[in-house]
């Protein structure tokens, strides 16, 4: 799961999976005390993502399969100050890194309760589904190339609200 290769669609992990990364992140992190691990990411290649969440003030935790204490990287989010609507999306943090020599793109939002789906689209018909729970999405793809956009989705796909950022 987590060690294969990278997937499309996150990895569905046993209950209490995580708990061992959400753990190294806080002890990384001292600014993640009181804030609740709302999503976790897995979708290969050994990447673990936590995203820590609270009404005004979020982080991105990015862990390693091999070792849960040890953290690549904390990074703040910036929370979007306006009401999401139920089917709504937006995006707070979208940008480049660079991982083991490697570029990834690193995408992280709000969602609203309505939504079943969240799915980056590209220009060229490839579509990546992102992890989502507690009102936030993650989800992560390697390479330098920028999505088109962002969508909350019911079950059969169709968007309810669409979200577009820069690469930063």
């Amino acid at each position: 799961m987590a060690a294969g290769v990278w997937r499309a669609q996150p990895v569905v992990t046993a209950e209490g999976f995580a708990d061992a990364y959400i753990a190294g992140c806080r002890t990384a992190e001292p600014a993640l005390a009181g804030l609740a691990p709302v999503v976790v990411d897995v979708r290969g290649v050994g990447w673990i993502l936590v995203v820590f969440a609270g009404p005004s003030r979020a982080y991105l935790c990015r862990t390693r399969l091999v070792d849960p204490d040890v953290v690549e990287a904390v990074m703040p989010i910036d929370v979007p100050s306006e009401t999401l609507a139920d089917d709504g999306i937006d995006i707070a943090l979208y940008t480049s890194v660079t991982s083991a020599g490697a570029a990834r793109i690193l995408l992280v939002g709000r969602v609203g309760p309505v939504a079943s789906l969240v799915i980056a689209r590209f220009d060229d018909e490839k579509y990546i589904f992102g992890s989502h729970a507690g009102g936030w999405y993650v989800m992560w793809w390697a390479g330098t190339v920028a999505m088109a956009g962002v969508s909350a989705t019911n079950n059969a796909h169709v968007v309810l609200s669409d979200a577009v950022g820069t690469l930063r």
